[in-house]
């Protein structure tokens, strides 16, 4: 999740704060995001999100990369401390 960062309560397992590139997410405003059409279409019991397809598949830009790079070291991708439980 770039430039996203949550803090949630292990009590309530609710959202108590989110941030938008450092920025307190405002509730009327419209936010555009990126993400997996399988996501998208309600892969993996996610709620289905109504989108615009826009560009390239995902996993066709994924399979070139993996092409053009031909190692992938995991730790390069791993997400880090973007939640906070408290």
């Amino acid at each position: 999740m770039s430039g996203v960062r949550i803090w949630a309560s292990r009590e309530t397992k609710k959202i108590t704060r989110l941030l938008i590139d450092g920025k307190d997410v405002v509730e009327t405003k419209k936010y555009r995001i990126a993400l997996p059409e399988f996501i998208a279409r309600g892969g993996d019991k996610y709620p289905v999100l109504p989108f615009n397809k826009f560009g390239y598949v995902d996993a066709d830009i994924l399979k070139d990369f993996i092409l053009k790079v031909k190692v992938l070291r995991a730790a390069e991708f791993a997400p880090t401390n973007y939640i906070t439980v408290e």
